[in-house]
């Protein structure tokens, strides 16, 4: 049996620069002119760029999710409060914990590492996954995974952080438990 309901609602994370969310029909117009650019086009299959296309994409979102086939998050700037791409997690096999990451970002937003960011975000519900072979946790300098009770892997609360830099493993070392008590931060190698 899987460790998590599959109908369960997509959640809305934020670290302050990022927000993923569920896509709303009020996406549709932000959708379109961000599926005109180029780069998106070559690299996803994504609908003609129009509302109505939009508005077809984002319905099918929802049944995805019912059926537990995958999780796709708008992305959004939360200075801006603006769409600015798509965060997802597909292929999702909740037998064996396993799904792939996908983010395309658009043209305005790029450079100020959005994906990286959501990826962030989305790892908390993607632990064991990969994102182009990659496996989730492998990424940038440090990621973090969440093990609340809504979560695939879970202990009611908790969570890790994931690094490979010895000198940030010495801040969390550091800044654990509120720099009181025992915690446990453990540098991969």
């Amino acid at each position: 049996p899987a460790l998590v309901t599959r109908s369960q609602d997509l959640p809305v994370l934020t670290d302050g620069v990022v927000r993923i969310r569920p896509f709303a029909v009020t996406d549709a117009e932000a959708l379109a002119e961000i599926w005109t650019d180029p780069t998106i086009r070559a690299r996803n299959t994504v609908p003609e760029p129009s509302a109505g296309a939009a508005l077809e994409w984002i319905a099918g979102l929802a049944a995805a999710a019912e059926s537990g086939d995958a999780w796709e998050w708008a992305l959004d700037d939360v200075e801006k409060d603006q769409l600015a791409g798509r965060r997802a997690l597909k292929g999702i096999n909740w037998e064996l914990g396993r799904a792939s990451a996908a983010c395309w970002v658009a043209p305005t937003f790029r450079g100020r590492q959005f994906a990286a960011r959501s990826l962030r975000l989305a790892a908390a519900h993607a632990f064991a996954c990969t994102s182009r072979g990659t496996m989730v946790g492998g990424f940038g300098s440090c990621e973090i995974f969440s093990f609340h009770a809504t979560k695939f892997l879970n202990s009611f609360e908790g969570g890790a952080a994931v690094t490979n830099d010895d000198e940030l493993t010495r801040k969390m070392r550091l800044m654990r438990n509120f720099e009181r008590g025992e915690c446990h931060v453990h540098a991969a190698r």
